[in-house]
C-alpha cells in the first residue's frame, strides 16, 4: 500500500471516529431532552417548596410530616426563588500554574487501547484517564478571555501534538464549563484526530448538536469540571499530559511540512476583546546528524561536520542553516574570521562544515552549540525556525614545556652552587628535540653536571632528547662562584617546534664570613668509632651571633645520643675568634659513608663542608692456610724428559712470610733444568719466597731425566712458612718404563743433584722475563669533580705465549669509578667492593703482544691519590705492582 493510501485510510478512520463521538453526544442530548419532557408532563406537585426538608438530612419531607408553605416575596408582590445568592467568599492566594506535559506526543509510539475504554481511532492516544484522587486547585491568572496552551510549538510530521485552552474569568481562575470551539485556517496543513470529551454542562432545554469533532478542521469542547490526565496507555505517567480544571483539549497530527494554525474561540467570554487566541505547530521534517567529538593538536584547524536530512526519507537537505557557536571561556575562533560563531548553509549533500583554530598553546577543551535554523521562507511567520540542535566538543592536545629550577640563592666566594634543573611535559603530546641552555654569568665557573653540557663559549647546553606527555628530566649541574656579587641564571627550554619556556634565578656571592675545618679518619672497619674534630671560625671584622651547627650523616654512621640531624648553638663568635668541638660515630656498615656540616647565623652568614670516609668489613679472624699441588706425567720411557710444575697458593686470610719449598727427587730422576731461584740442599731443590699475599701463588717448574725404569717413581714436595707457621705436603708418582727390557747403567752414567748451581741449568728465557705493566694518568693535578683517565699497558716480554693473567685494580676512596675499556670485561666471581676490582683471565698473551685499558674515573674529594694495579700470570714466580699518583685540588 502507497503513502497516499495509508494516509487517506488513517483521514477516515479519524473521521468515522468522529461521527461516531458525535453520535453520543446527540444520543446524550437526547435522553435529556426526553427527561424534561416528562417531568413537565407529570407535574412536580411534590416537589413544590413546603416539601424541602429544613433539617438537612434528605431533599423532602417524609408525606406524612406537615410541610409550612413558604413564600418568598419580593418588591411589588411578585414571588421568586427560594434560594438566595450568598455573598462571595474572599479571593484566593495567587496560586502557581503547574508545569506543563509536553503536548508532543510521537504517533509512532501510539499505546494500545485501554480496556473498557472507549477510543475514536484505532490507536488513538487522546483518551481521558479521569484520576478522582487528582486533586488540582485551579490557577488564577492577571488576564481573562481564552488562554491556548502552547502558544507555538515545533513537531515533528507523523507525531501528535496536544493543545489546551482554557477560559479565565473577571477573577483571574479558570471557568468550567464553558463551551470551546476549535478551528483551523484554511492554509493549514494537518487534521484534527480528537477534542476532549464532554462533561456534565450547564442545563440546557435546548441540546446543542455540534460537540466533539465537527471535522478535520473544527470541533467543540468544553472546559472540564475536574482535573484529568490524557494518557498514552503506559505504565510511566511521566509521558501523560495534565489537563487541569477549566481546560479543554484537542489533538491534532499532520503527514506534510508546514504550518498548522488552530484558534480556541469561547462565545460565552465576557472579555470582547479575548474571545479567542490562535495557538502555531510548525511540522518539521528534519533529522540532523551533530559534528562528533574529536581531539585535535593545537595549532592546527579542525573541520566540524553537521548532515542534515529528511528525517522521513533519509534524502540529504539542503539550504538550511547550521549555527555553530563557542559555549564559554576558551582561546579557539572560527575561521576565516576568528569570530566566537559562524553559520554556514548546508550544500546539495546536505552537510555544514565550519573550521575551528585554537589560538593558544595550552591544552584543554572547546565546547560547541550547535543550531539547525530553516531558511527563512515567505509562507513562514518565523524569520528564523529553529529545527534541531545538539552540541560537541573539541579537545586540544598539545605539548607543555615548563621549567623548574632549585637552587641556593646566597652562597660565598669559592664555595660551589649546587642547581636542580627539572624540566617537564605537562602535556598529552610528547615534545621532540627538547635542548635546555644558559649562558654562564661572569664570574661563575661550570665544574660539573649530570648529564654532561656542551659548551660554545660562555653558552652551555643540554640535549634532552624528546620528552613523553607527562613525563620529565632532571639535570643537575655545578657551578663555583670566583668573586662576590649578584649574578642571574637565564635558563631557556625549547624544542623542534618552537615550544619554548624560560626561567630567571637570581644569585648572590658573599665574601665568606664563617669558614669550617673538619678532619677525622678516611679508612675505619665496622663496628668501630670514629671521631671527627670539628673547627667554626669567624673570618669577619664584625661579631656574627646565634651561630648554630647541623650536622646530617648517613645511615652507616651512628651516634650514640641523637639521630641525624644534630643540632648545636654556637651562640656569638666574636671577630677573628674560633670554637671546637667534635662528634663521634659507630661505623654501622661498609661502604662510603659521609656527614655534612653546616654552619648558619643571623644575618644570612652559611658555610658548610661534607666529609666522607672509607668502612670496610670487619677483619675476621687469622686463618693461615696454604696449598701445594705437584703434577707431572703419568708415564715416561726410560732416557726420556719428565717434566714437573709446582703451585703453591695462599687460601688463608692473612700473608705468609718465609716461604720454604722443599722438593725432593728419588735417584730414577735427576733434575737439570729448573725455575731460577733454587738452591741444593741434600738430594732436595729448595726455594725460598720471602712473602705471599693472601690468595697470590707461586709456580715452579721442573725438568729431569729419567734414568731407572721403575713402575712407581714418586717425587715429594713440602712447603712451609715462617710466620705463621704453615706446612703442607704433596707427592708425584709416575711410571718410568724400559721397551727393550731393563738396562744397567755404568755407574759412571749416573749423575747424582749436585752439591752446588753448577749441576742444575735455570729455566730459559721462557720461564724469565715477564710481563710489563705500565700505569699512566692523563691529567695531573686535576679539579675536584672533573673526569681522570688512566691508561694501563700490558706488554709480554717473553719469546713465549703467557697464560691466565689476573689484572687487580685498587679505587681509592677520592675516586669514583666511571668505566673501564679493555680487551676483558668485569670477573663476576669475586664480589665488588666497591675499591677493589677483580678483571676476567686474559686467557694468552702472545710473545712480544700488548693489552690496553682505558680507566675512567670522577675526582672526588682533593688530596693526593694513589691508584694501584697489580698483575699475575702463569709464568710469572710473583705478583706485578704498579701504582700512580695523582694530586686532586679544590674546586
Amino acid at each position: 500500500m502507497s503513502d497516499r493510501a495509508q494516509e487517506t485510510s488513517e483521514f477516515f478512520k479519524l473521521e468515522g471516529a468522529a461521527v461516531m463521538e458525535r453520535n453520543g453526544s446527540l444520543a446524550l442530548q437526547t435522553l435529556r431532552l426526553i427527561v424534561i419532557s416528562f417531568i413537565c408532563v407529570c407535574g412536580c406537585a411534590q416537589l413544590r417548596l413546603p416539601r424541602i426538608d429544613p433539617t438537612g438530612q434528605r431533599l423532602f419531607l417524609p408525606g406524612s410530616e406537615p410541610a409550612t408553605i413558604v413564600t418568598p416575596e419580593l418588591p411589588f408582590g411578585r414571588s421568586g426563588a427560594a434560594y438566595q445568592t450568598p455573598p462571595m467568599p474572599p479571593p484566593c492566594p495567587q496560586g502557581v500554574l503547574p508545569a506543563a506535559t509536553p503536548p508532543v506526543i510521537p504517533a509512532a509510539r501510539y499505546p494500545a487501547d485501554l480496556p473498557g475504554a472507549r477510543s475514536t481511532v484505532p490507536g488513538d492516544t487522546s483518551r481521558l484517564a479521569l484520576r478522582p484522587e487528582l486533586k488540582v486547585v485551579g490557577p488564577t491568572t492577571a488576564s481573562t478571555g481564552v488562554l491556548v496552551n502552547p502558544a507555538r510549538i515545533i513537531a515533528p510530521v507523523g507525531s501528535l501534538v496536544v493543545l489546551k485552552a482554557g477560559l479565565s474569568g473577571q477573577d483571574g481562575k479558570l471557568i468550567s464549563g464553558e463551551p470551546i470551539q476549535w478551528i483551523m485556517s484554511q492554509e493549514s496543513v494537518g487534521y484534527f484526530v480528537s477534542v476532549g470529551e464532554i462533561g456534565a454542562s450547564r442545563l440546557r432545554i435546548v441540546p446543542r448538536l455540534d460537540w466533539g469533532k465537527v471535522s478535520n478542521s473544527l470541533a467543540m469542547g468544553q472546559t472540564g469540571q475536574t482535573a484529568q490526565v490524557v494518557t498514552r496507555g503506559t505504565a510511566s505517567r511521566s509521558d501523560d499530559v495534565l489537563v487541569l480544571k477549566g481546560e479543554s483539549w484537542l489533538t491534532l497530527a499532520s503527514s506534510s511540512v508546514g504550518v498548522s494554525r488552530v484558534t480556541a474561540h469561547a462565545a460565552d467570554s465576557r472579555a470582547w476583546d479575548s474571545v479567542q487566541q490562535t495557538a502555531v505547530v510548525h511540522w518539521v521534517d528534519v533529522e540532523a546528524t551533530f559534528a562528533p567529538a574529536t581531539q585535535a593538536k593545537v595549532g592546527r584547524p579542525v573541520d566540524l561536520t553537521t548532515s542534515v536530512t529528511r528525517a522521513s526519507t533519509g534524502e540529504p537537505l539542503g539550504g538550511a542553516i547550521v549555527r555553530y557557536e563557542l559555549v564559554g571561556d576558551t582561546a579557539a575562533r572560527f575561521a576565516p574570521l576568528g569570530s566566537r560563531y559562524v553559520e554556514i548553509p548546508t550544500n546539495h549533500r546536505g552537510r555544514a562544515v565550519a573550521q575551528l583554530i585554537s589560538r593558544g598553546q595550552q591544552a584543554g577543551t572547546s565546547d560547541i552549540a550547535i543550531q539547525v535554523i530553516q531558511a527563512p521562507a515567505r509562507d513562514n511567520d518565523f524569520t528564523r525556525l529553529v529545527l534541531a540542535q545538539g552540541s560537541t566538543q573539541v579537545s586540544w592536545s598539545t605539548a607543555q614545556l615548563a621549567l623548574r629550577v632549585v637552587g641556593p640563592d646566597v652562597c660565598e666566594v669559592d664555595t660551589t652552587m649546587t642547581y636542580r634543573l627539572d624540566v617537564s611535559n605537562a602535556g598529552d603530546l610528547p615534545a621532540n628535540g627538547v635542548v635546555l641552555s644558559e649562558v654562564m654569568p661572569e664570574g661563575l665557573t661550570l665544574v660539573n653536571s649530570n648529564p654532561a653540557a656542551e659548551f660554545y663559549g660562555n653558552r652551555i647546553q643540554w640535549r634532552l632528547g624528546d620528552l613523553q606527555g607527562g613525563g620529565h628530566c632532571v639535570i643537575e649541574f655545578r657551578c663555583q662562584a670566583e668573586c662576590a656579587g649578584s649574578y642571574q641564571h637565564y635558563f631557556h627550554v625549547q624544542d623542534e617546534n618552537g615550544l619554548e619556556c624560560n626561567e630567571v634565578l637570581s644569585a648572590r656571592v658573599v665574601d665568606p664570613t664563617l669558614k669550617l675545618e673538619v678532619s677525622g679518619p678516611q679508612i675505619a672497619e665496622v663496628g668501630r668509632e670514629v671521631q671527627f674534630r670539628v673547627v667554626a671560625r669567624n673570618l669577619s671584622q664584625q661579631p656574627i651571633q646565634n651561630v648554630i651547627v647541623h650536622d646530617r650523616f648517613d645511615e652507616g654512621l651512628e651516634h650514640a645520643n641523637a639521630v641525624s640531624p644534630i643540632q648545636r648553638q654556637l651562640g656569638t663568635l666574636e671577630a677573628g675568634q674560633s670554637r671546637r668541638f667534635a662528634v663521634t660515630f659507630t661505623v654501622q656498615q661498609a661502604g662510603t659513608l659521609c656527614h655534612s656540616l653546616e654552619l648558619t647565623a643571623d644575618g644570612g652568614h652559611h658555610t658548610s663542608k661534607r666529609v666522607c670516609l672509607q668502612a670496610t668489613p670487619a677483619r675476621a679472624k687469622p686463618h693461615p692456610a696454604i696449598t701445594v699441588k705437584k703434577t707431572g706425567p703419568q708415564s715416561r720411557e726410560l732416557g726420556k724428559v719428565a717434566e714437573f710444575l709446582i703451585e703453591v697458593v695462599n687460601t688463608g686470610n692473612v700473608p705468609l712470610l718465609d716461604v720454604r719449598v722443599d722438593d725432593h727427587y728419588p735417584s730414577g730422576l735427576r733434575p737439570f733444568q729448573a725455575t731460577r731461584g733454587w738452591v741444593v740442599e741434600g738430594k732436595a731443590l729448595v726455594w725460598s719466597i720471602p712473602q705471599l699475599p693472601v690468595g697470590s701463588r707461586s709456580l715452579l717448574r721442573i725438568r729431569c731425566d729419567c734414568l731407572e725404569a721403575d713402575p712407581n717413581t714418586c717425587t715429594h714436595v713440602t712447603v712451609s712458612s715462617g710466620h705463621p707457621v704453615v706446612t703442607v705436603s704433596n707427592d708425584a708418582c709416575m711410571e718410568i718404563y724400559d721397551r727393550a727390557g731393563i738396562v744397567e747403567l755404568d755407574p759412571a752414567d749416573r749423575v747424582e743433584v749436585p752439591a752446588n748451581r753448577d749441576g742444575v741449568r735455570e729455566v730459559p728465557d721462557q720461564a724469565s722475563g715477564g710481563p710489563e705493566l705500565t700505569l699512566t694518568d692523563l691529567s695531573d693535578p686535576v679539579r675536584q669533580g672533573r673526569q681522570l683517565v688512566y691508561l694501563l699497558r700490558i706488554f709480554n716480554n717473553r719469546e713465549v705465549s703467557d697464560r691466565n693473567l689476573q689484572l687487580t685494580l685498587e679505587i681509592p676512596p677520592e675516586l669514583k669509578l666511571e668505566k673501564i675499556q679493555g680487551p676483558v670485561k668485569l670477573d663476576n666471581r669475586y664480589p665488588s667492593t666497591g675499591r677493589t676490582i677483580h678483571m676476567e683471565p686474559i686467557s694468552e698473551l702472545r710473545a712480544a703482544d700488548e693489552v690496553t685499558f682505558r680507566i675512567e674515573v670522577i675526582a672526588v674529594e682533593a688530596g693526593p691519590v694513589r691508584l694501584q694495579a697489580s698483575l699475575e700470570s702463569l709464568l710469572s714466580d710473583s705478583r706485578i705492582v704498579v701504582e700512580e699518583d695523582t694530586t686532586i685540588f679544590e674546586e
